[in-house]
């Protein structure tokens, strides 16, 4: 994985990236972290989360928090 070899710890992606279960279970496999922004929205956080992904960007953290 070129991230890796760039010495990267990880990966911050747009939240329109479009990633399944297999792309972040790769990149973590690669020693990697899987982060992503914006979300403000508590269905796509739900997704992500259960994707797998190590962070989420939010501009609503509050909101987040309490919806997930």
């Amino acid at each position: 994985m070129k991230a890796k070899s760039a010495n990267l710890d990880g990966l911050d992606l747009d939240r329109r990236f479009a990633m399944d279960e297999e792309f972040v279970s790769r990149v973590k496999d690669a020693g990697l972290k899987v982060c992503v922004w914006t979300v403000n929205e508590v269905a796509l956080a739900r997704k992500l989360s259960a994707l797998g992904v190590d962070g989420i960007t939010t501009n609503r953290p509050l909101f987040l928090r309490e919806h997930l």
